[in-house]
């Protein structure tokens, strides 16, 4: 080891002979060469390692220390070296060495003098932290980080801390604690600013109380949110289990074969990869650390690597870092994902291959009779590796529930300990201790920022997308008290002190639909699928569409609202309704709406939502009846009653805004419903319930229309019965026309040309090619083929023949 050439800082102190210099002996520290000898450790003080700092250009500074302990094999290393047999004694202020006093000494001590010097001393890094604002708004707190950043700038010269040394350690400190909380307070305000919101029903007020005072947090929260994410995880856990185990016993059958051929480190390695697969997949271990934690499997693969292409003995690799999914918040992914589960079953796939390439290696020992039950254990393990990475895919979509239960319990714990070190810290220097307590505090600020924002979300989405006063003060500066914020009387149903409007309304279908404008598809709804195991030809539907009320416009064309409505509107329930094609109709099916996103006030909310409505119309799965909304008074009163088995209320304490709000609607049923086939547009009848504010006029002008319309109810004629058997009720005009003027127009349209009335003038009916109407109230079957009729003889065809010339011919 050429030491000469391991030298730091080098510099010219007066004549070339005189030089001086910093040997590296460790990644953190130099002991002196002067004048080509090294300095005696005995005798050496601070003032002495100023003079040298400065001779080396580190001027006005501060020395982070004098001398170190050095192991004997870098003693070993300067036992050649001849060393100045003077001590030097100098008050710290000297130019250079050569100005201070020194005496000839004789000691046995020939350990050489040790000392760091840097150009960004802890004493004056710490006279700049009283520049940082640690409370106020945000805004004035990033606008503070951002100055301090440049201030230490100027008053340093630059640094690089991709390398941390004890000579840029303290300033490194400070830049990454400065840096991490503006970007994290940054980041916050960016995604708030986003326009897009999610909202947890799982939020808990006494999240608030436990961060008011950073310190004094209990554990409590952490506890909670784990112990809900191991329950979720052991409930999936049960499907997965026998898969887990089948693949590990397989692995042990091909490792124990694996011996004999001398791979057993390939295999060794390729069993334990899998069993810390399961635990790379499995979150409840990043906690608890079994398995070696997260980090491993990426140790083992480079070994499984080293090992496949060797086949050499390597020791066996045990990860003494204690790490737990806390230690690594800072880098987590959700346990299980997509990538995860192609890339490890890969991953094994990979190591079999390699494991069935050595064992076909002639030069191999015993490959010739080994091959064939080498095959035969990978396939084992192959197939075990689908079944169980199959079984991953069932459960993922558990995932993000789980995680972010992990989430929130890491953050917990996080602050935790950061409230712990700040009070039982008694180590560390002036400066160690400032900065974590810096760390502390902004730490808390972003913790109660992501907090408060979480609450106020759902406060202003339960209030109808209006922020209450108390969420401004509080998101601007998170630092003033909160107890307004803790006692706002969040009112537990969105349409308390509102106007709930319950009626029966028209969504519009054709046969393509269109999304953009609220039309739903026939062709996507009835998707017919063969019943299973069915030797009948049964047939079941199972279909799926989006749908979104574009704009207020729809809702009152389409009688949802009346123009007086302001808005905006929140559904509460949706009963959608099928017509029945028959009298004798007996069917059942569900209808699952899901709720996709919803937009309120320009920002995109997503919450759990979801409606379930179940119809039936046979009479025996309920007690009572409802009238079918599809029947027309004076016209037809044979319409089946139908029963609402299940009432398609919102299932969330959040309800979804009508407009824009995009849903995916499935139908669902244990029969072949008929499918409609509108030639243009027919329209669906749902029963919604839903709600808004209003203001007086507002009020004032319903009830006025309101009273308009019992006294048309009371007087008009109902006239929906078309008399030309061609004919159909326009019943969206019908809707959008003034009540005294539906008193008296006829609404009864002529179907376009090549389609037919059905359902007694309720649409227009056009079969597609190859099809036929039914012989029900609507609906298209299959054509039967046409049999050929006898031919008439041709005799009977002659022109001017009648049936007395025929008889006359016959009789001839």
């Amino acid at each position: 080891m050429d030491i000469i050439q391991k030298y730091g800082f080098e510099v010219q102190a007066g004549l070339k002979e005189k030089r001086i210099r910093l040997l590296e002996t460790t990644n953190i520290f130099g002991v002196i060469q002067y004048k080509g000898k090294l300095i005696y450790e005995y005798g050496w003080t601070e003032k002495n390692s100023k003079v040298v700092c400065r001779m080396l250009g580190f001027k006005d500074t501060k020395i982070l220390g004098e001398t170190f302990v050095l192991s004997e094999e870098i003693l070993n290393l300067y036992k050649s070296f001849e060393y100045i047999a003077e001590m030097y004694n100098c008050d710290g202020a000297e130019e250079s060495l050569d100005k201070c006093k020194n005496n000839s000494v004789v000691t046995e001590n020939m350990k050489p003098a040790a000392i760091i010097c840097t150009k960004w001393p802890e004493s004056k890094i710490y006279d700049t932290l009283h520049e940082l604002l640690l409370t106020g708004t945000n805004i004035d707190v990033i606008r503070s980080l951002e100055n301090y950043v440049t201030k230490l700038s100027e008053k340093f010269e630059k640094w690089s801390c991709n390398f941390i040394t004890a000579e840029n350690q303290y300033i490194c400190s400070v830049e990454n604690i400065i840096s991490e909380a503006l970007r994290d307070l940054k980041d916050h305000l960016a995604k708030v600013s986003n326009k897009s919101v999610s909202l947890s029903e799982k939020h808990n007020l006494q999240k608030f109380l436990e961060f008011e005072n950073l310190a004094d947090f209990d554990n409590q929260l952490a506890n909670h949110d784990l112990t809900y994410a191991c329950d979720i995880w052991d409930n999936a856990n049960i499907l997965i289990k026998e898969k887990e185990d089948n693949l590990i016993n397989s692995l042990e059958g091909l490792k124990n074969y694996g011996i004999g051929v001398q791979t057993g480190n390939l295999l060794f390695y390729t069993a334990k990869l899998a069993v810390q697969m399961t635990g790379r997949l499995n979150p409840i271990k990043w906690l608890t650390d079994t398995d070696g934690g997260i980090i491993d499997p990426i140790e083992t693969t480079t070994k499984l690597t080293n090992a496949g292409a060797d086949i050499i003995e390597i020791e066996l690799l045990f990860s003494n870092s204690n790490k737990t999914f806390l230690s690594l918040y800072g880098n987590y992914k959700p346990a299980v994902e997509q990538n995860n589960i192609d890339d490890y079953s890969g991953i094994v796939k990979g190591m079999l291959n390699i494991f069935l390439e050595k064992i076909k290696d002639k030069e191999v020992s015993l490959a010739l009779t080994a091959s064939q039950y080498g095959e035969y254990y990978a396939n084992n393990v192959n197939m075990a590796i689908e079944l169980l990475f199959g079984q991953y895919e069932v459960v993922k979509e558990k995932q993000s529930e789980i995680m972010e239960a992990f989430a929130r319990c890491a953050r917990s714990m996080i602050a935790k300990e950061s409230a712990e070190d700040i009070i039982n810290d008694n180590g560390g220097t002036k400066l160690q201790k400032e900065l974590k307590f810096i760390k502390g505090v902004y730490l808390a600020r972003l913790q109660k920022l992501r907090l408060y924002t979480d609450l106020c979300n759902i406060y202003t989405y339960k209030n109808h997308g209006t922020q209450i006063s108390d969420c401004r003060d509080i998101l601007a500066d998170p630092d003033i008290s909160s107890f307004r914020l803790l006692s706002y009387n969040s009112l537990p149903d969105m349409c308390s002190n509102s106007e709930m409007v319950e009626k029966l309304v028209l969504i519009p279908l054709t046969m393509k639909g269109n999304f953009t404008m609220g039309i739903l598809s026939s062709n996507e709804l009835f998707r017919y699928y063969p019943l299973a195991g069915s030797a009948k030809n049964e047939w079941v539907i199972n279909g799926s569409t989006y749908f979104k009320v574009p704009n207020k416009k729809y809702l009152v064309d389409h009688g949802w609202i009346s123009n007086e409505n302001k808005g905006p509107f929140f559904l509460k329930k949706l009963d959608l309704y099928l017509p029945p094609e028959a009298v004798s109709s007996s069917f059942s099916y569900d209808v699952k709406i899901q709720l996709q996103t919803t937009f309120l006030n320009e920002i995109s909310y997503s919450f759990e939502s979801k409606i379930r409505n179940k119809v039936s119309y046979n009479g025996d799965d309920c007690l009572t009846t409802e009238n079918n909304p599809y029947r027309i008074q004076g016209c037809k009163t044979k319409l089946p009653k139908l029963c609402i088995l299940t009432s398609g209320l919102v299932d969330s304490e959040f309800l979804p805004v009508l407009e824009n709000s995009v849903f995916q609607i499935t139908l669902q049923s244990k029969t072949s419903l008929t499918k409609l086939y509108p030639v243009n547009k027919m329209y669906l009848k749902a029963n919604v319930k839903f709600c808004s504010k209003i203001n007086e006029i507002q009020e004032k002008v319903l009830q006025r229309n309101e009273q308009k319309q019992d006294i048309v109810k009371r007087n008009a004629k109902d006239l929906s019965c078309c008399d030309d058997d061609n004919q159909y009720f326009d019943i969206l005009n019908k809707t959008n026309s003034y009540p005294r003027i539906a008193e008296t127009k006829n609404f009864c349209v002529s179907c376009p040309n090549n389609s037919k009335a059905k359902l007694f003038s309720y649409f227009c009916q056009k079969c597609p090619d190859n099809f036929e109407e039914s012989k029900e109230w609507f609906g298209c079957v299959i054509k039967q083929p046409v049999k050929p009729k006898k031919k008439t003889p041709t005799i009977y065809k002659k022109k001017g023949i009648d049936k007395k010339s025929i008889k006359k011919i016959f009789k001839n």
